[in-house]
């Protein structure tokens, strides 16, 4: 329930709108806090009816055992007003780096050392209050999310959530709508779970994960064949619980 509050608040800096946005970011993506600030607004994919994010190693995000994953966002109409809480900020940053640079990258331009690195956790400079893609980044990036969340949930007046809290958040929200063990297998797969629980998941490709997880919110998507069996038996029930704990661990 602190979720609804988070974007129900209404900040009134530039700091505090990132902070939102990045909180509403970690709760409807489930990245993990390196991956949220050291990615490019260019892998960012919101103005689609299934928004997602490309999270690419080579395009200077961090990755967990350096793997490449597209990652669908949350997208029902419980959250329209959060997603576009995260179109209007990534509006902000496209045209600061815009008013700033003189132009935004083309489309898998950037690379981890292309500079001015466009940054959807933007850079921010406490001296001026602004957003400045100019100024270097340094390895403290997900502190300085982390201190922009405790920050943001005493204005808010909730309890302060931890990235990984917002991580679990979002697999128990998924969770809740998840139909079958395919689809549970699709949401580790979206959220970039350990290899050892990957290896055993089916061979569903980018855009098939992407339909999966639209599809659990009443979109009109055709299943994977192996999507189709129902979670009936006590054995699959304990893989499910067991894919869960690590699903939460994780």
């Amino acid at each position: 329930e602190d979720i609804p509050k988070v974007a129900e608040y209404q900040p009134e800096t530039l700091n505090l709108k990132r902070a939102k946005a990045a909180m509403l970011m970690s709760f409807l993506s489930g990245l993990r806090d390196g991956a949220l600030v050291t990615m490019p607004f260019t892998d960012v994919y919101l103005q689609t009816d299934k928004p997602f994010i490309d999270q690419m190693v080579e395009h200077g995000t961090h990755m967990k055992n350096s793997k490449n994953i597209r990652t669908a966002l949350i997208c029902n109409s419980e959250v329209s007003g959060m997603l576009e809480t995260l179109r209007e900020w990534q509006a902000i940053i496209r045209k600061q780096y815009l008013e700033q640079v003189g132009s935004i990258p083309a489309p898998n331009s950037v690379t981890a050392d292309y500079e001015p690195y466009p940054y959807w956790f933007a850079p921010f400079s406490y001296k001026t209050g602004l957003i400045d893609f100019t100024r270097k980044s340094g390895a403290s990036r997900a502190s300085g999310y982390r201190r922009d969340l405790i920050l943001l949930c005493s204005k808010v007046g909730i309890e302060y959530h931890r990235p990984h809290t917002l991580r679990h958040l979002h697999v128990a929200y998924l969770k809740k709508h998840a139909r079958n063990f395919a689809d549970m297998e699709t949401i580790a797969r979206n959220i970039g779970d350990t290899p050892a629980v990957a290896a055993r998941y089916g061979q569903l490709d980018a855009g098939q994960i992407t339909d999966v997880i639209s599809s659990m919110f009443g979109g009109n998507v055709q299943e994977p064949s192996q999507s189709s069996e129902s979670i009936s038996t006590n054995e699959k029930l304990d893989m499910l619980l067991n894919m869960i704990g690590k699903l939460m661990k994780n």
